[in-house]
């Protein structure tokens, strides 16, 4: 509602009838000037009619001082009767002090300030209503009084009451300007600008996507204050994962640190994004300017994940030095990689002041960092295959050749193949052929060189897959240490209790290696054969019977392997075991250099078939192995040794095997093994052929084409 003044200039004198004016208003203005018959009259005899040097609203119009109080009044005026309120109270350059209409100059002097505080203090219940009655953005007065030079105006942000008022006047119209009006300064309440957040996010997110893509450079499309105050103050914008995208799509490299360090919904793959885009940009002369947004994103994430933080943005923060991890396990492998020959410290590396040796040390230390932790394995494995130079990955390729082994790390390896810069996924493609024994491609073969030769794959059985190989390796080798190692405490118990003790630990191994094989076709596309393993305990037959070889059997176990293509058994092969074990003294601690053979048991094995073997049951030696060699060899030691029965431990150490290269080559390599009926025939348990042995270990290899 405007309100009509007359100005008589003659008289120098401002008449505004106050008849349809709020009470409590026009009370407030007689504590300062006469009101009387509904009409307060304001002289302004005062102001000069000569005086151009005037300073006002409209610098285009050179006004004198009683021009520039008509105009200045005339626009209070058209806002309504509390902004006219609030210009004759003082407000602006409106000329009212020294006028001989004032009642009390002193009181006059803080006329303006009462009026905010008894709105805020609510001194004046009828005043403070007519307040809240009309407030709403569109009203000029409102900007007056939440004037950001105001010391009033934190006092109306924390009133409630007020701002809950404003906030329901509101319209989604208007909204953007309510939002200027109570956008919080530092330690400001932001009540109010968050109800309207709330209340009108699509006009909000309307406003954002209008303003937030422009550029800091140039006034003419300068990002507005509000679209910070935003990201500073309102909860619901800092946790849009909508804004946040926004910022990370669109917003000029000047102005993102200032959004994204408030934006709670970035996620990993954001900041992975952004190293990703700054990799590129590193071959431009455009990466500094980059680097900072890379920085504030790394550190917003880093706050919000605390000890969570992905280890390969760890790492790349560690070696950009553009933040330090928090975890205790990403700063030892970050540490360590500063030792690296790299130019991307500013400092001389420790790698040139090692010699061949220590840098062994070096690399068994930062696998033994990560070797336990698969997540921080990942993230080395990932940082080094994107950021390390070449001289610097160089030397961790070792580590993560040995890591390989492990089926998980393979398949990370394999995703890490398929996705990213050509350089990641080329360093990753060369660490899975490296595992899986891929062909030599390093270059063409030389003029001398055979045209004809077969590849090498680095294979050493007919399984012709050294990944095969290897995953049947390692998952026995592991249980023969466990065993060796158990054998400390262990050896006083029977052969008999040693023997069932290894045969439940292969099955479980072989168990292991099914299932590594099983993913490991999962996860190459590639087809594996599979392997099974069964151990019976035929019923005890009598200890004398013969066989037709003419000699009892005299094994402790007897493996079958068994070879199927195609649902069909095209091979078997039977393979006599004998198990002797080394005995220790009472306290375990040593254990003796001589290990007695029964002559008459090992020549009985042997007239069944060549093909029997030797296993002494032993505590880890030089290594945690068991030894394994062919009967026929123990009975040529025993004629070197002076007892003729016994054989020398460290003789049967030094020409034997382990347990689990014999698994390998020697049962399902094939390497041993007798295809004779009557030796095949015992294994399968025919009651015939006399006393069968007292373990039977099927081990069953299904070829590829079997799926």
């Amino acid at each position: 509602m405007s309100v009509k003044i007359s100005f008589d200039n003659e008289l120098a004198v401002a008449s505004i009838p106050l008849a349809d004016w709020a009470p409590p208003l026009v009370e407030h203005l007689g504590r300062y000037f006469d009101v009387s018959e509904g009409i307060i009259r304001l002289n302004y005899a005062h102001l000069s009619a000569e005086n151009t040097s005037v300073t006002s609203d409209w610098p285009w119009m050179p006004l004198n001082s009683c021009q520039n109080f008509a105009i200045e009044f005339e626009h209070a005026a058209r806002q309504g009767p509390i902004a006219l309120t609030l210009a004759i109270l003082g407000h602006g350059p409106t000329g009212i002090k020294g006028s001989s209409s004032i009642l009390d100059e002193n009181a006059y002097e803080s006329a303006e300030e009462d009026f905010r505080k008894e709105v805020v203090q609510g001194d004046s219940r009828a005043l403070r209503e007519t307040i809240m009655a009309a407030i709403a953005p569109c009203e000029k007065w409102v900007s007056w009084l939440l004037d950001v030079h105001s010391s009033h105006r934190s006092r109306f942000l924390d009133d409630r009451e007020i701002m809950a008022a404003l906030v329901t006047n509101t319209s989604k119209d208007d909204c953007i300007d309510g939002l200027q009006l109570v956008a919080p300064r530092k330690g400001q309440n932001s009540w109010a600008f968050e109800q309207m957040v709330e209340q009108h996010w699509q006009n909000v997110r309307d406003y954002l996507e209008a303003h937030i893509g422009m550029s800091s450079g140039c006034s003419g499309s300068r990002v507005p204050d509000l679209v910070f105050s935003l990201f500073a103050s309102s909860p619901k914008v800092q946790a849009s994962r909508w804004a946040c995208e926004q910022v990370l799509d669109r917003v000029d490299p000047t102005v993102f640190p200032r959004l994204i360090q408030h934006c709670r919904a970035i996620v990993a793959d954001d900041v992975r994004s952004l190293f990703l885009r700054w990799h590129i940009l590193r071959k431009t002369g455009k990466k500094d300017e980059f680097k900072e947004c890379v920085a504030k994103a790394c550190s917003t994430l880093a706050t919000l994940m605390a000890d969570t933080m992905p280890s390969d943005l760890a790492l790349a923060a560690a070696w950009h030095k553009i933040g330090d991890p928090a975890r205790s396990d990403q700063q030892g492998v970050a540490a360590s990689l500063r030792e690296l020959p790299s130019g991307a410290w500013d400092r001389e590396a420790l790698w040139s002041e090692l010699g061949p040796a220590a840098r062994e040390a070096w690399r068994q230390d930062l696998f033994d960092q990560v070797r336990g932790d698969p997540e921080l394995a990942h993230g080395l494995l990932d940082f080094a295959c994107l950021w390390l130079e070449q001289v610097a990955f160089a030397e961790v390729e070792p580590v993560f050749l040995r890591l390989m082994d492990d089926e998980d790390h393979l398949a990370f390896a394999n995703r890490l193949a398929s996705a990213g810069p050509r350089q990641l996924q080329l360093r990753a493609k060369g660490l899975v052929r490296s595992r899986q024994g891929a062909l030599d491609l390093e270059g063409p073969v030389g003029q001398g060189e055979d045209a004809t030769a077969l590849p090498r794959v680095g294979a050493q059985t007919w399984l012709c897959d050294p990944s095969v190989e290897r995953v049947i390796h390692g998952a026995l080798s592991q249980v023969e240490e466990e065993y060796c190692r158990e054998y400390l405490t262990t050896w006083g118990e029977d052969e008999e209790a040693h023997t069932a003790r290894l045969l439940a630990l292969t099955q479980e191994a072989v168990g292991n290696a099914s299932r590594q094989l099983r993913q490991l076709s999962a996860t190459t596309r590639a087809t594996y054969p599979s392997l099974s393993v069964k151990v019976r305990q035929p019923s005890k037959r009598e200890e004398g019977a013969n066989t037709p070889a003419g000699a009892p059997l005299g094994a402790d176990v007897l493996f079958l392997t068994r070879i199927v293509d195609k649902d069909e058994t095209v091979i078997q092969r039977a393979t006599l075991v004998q198990v002797k074990k080394r005995s220790g003294t009472q306290s375990g601690s040593r254990f003796s250099s001589t290990i007695g053979i029964n002559l008459q048991q090992c020549e009985d094995m042997l007239k069944q078939s060549e093909h029997a073997y030797y296993l002494f049951a032993t505590p880890p030696s030089s290594r945690p192995t068991l030894w394994v060699a062919p009967a026929r060899l123990v009975r040529n030691l025993t004629q070197l040794h002076t007892s003729k029965a016994s054989v020398v431990a460290i003789q049967v150490r030094d020409a034997s095997c382990s347990y689990a290269d014999f698994f390998l080559h020697d049962l399902v390599g094939l390497w041993a093994g007798d295809e004779h009926e009557d030796v095949v025939a015992i294994a399968n348990g025919d009651p015939r052929l006399g006393r069968t042995p007292r373990h039977i270990v099927e081990i069953e290899v299904r070829r590829q084409s079997d799926g």
